[in-house]
């Protein structure tokens, strides 16, 4: 089965996920900001929460999956989302 990557951008369904998407990303770099500020501030925190060692990581591969749904790429967002994974599992084995 073929499919046509434009017909399918291009579709009512795709833009629809598309911009539900935007706006959950758009969320979270929000929240991600705000908690880097607000934890920035606090001098105990900044050196102690773990969160703030890998937060430019997840920045970056939310932006990154932002980027590339725009794009159509599907295997490279597979890739991020795998990785935003394996980064909260092993931030939840290092408690």
């Amino acid at each position: 089965m073929t499919v046509d990557i434009n017909e399918e951008m291009n579709s009512d369904q795709y833009k629809n996920e598309e911009s539900r998407l935007i706006d959950l990303t758009n969320s979270l770099m929000s929240c991600l900001l705000f908690t880097s500020m607000n934890c920035s501030r606090n001098a105990e925190m900044s050196g102690k929460h773990l969160f703030l060692f890998i937060i430019d990581d997840i920045f970056q591969s939310v932006v990154g999956i932002k980027m590339l749904v725009s794009e159509g790429i599907r295997n490279s967002v597979r890739r991020e989302l795998r990785f935003l994974l394996e980064i909260r599992k092993s931030t939840l084995h290092k408690r």
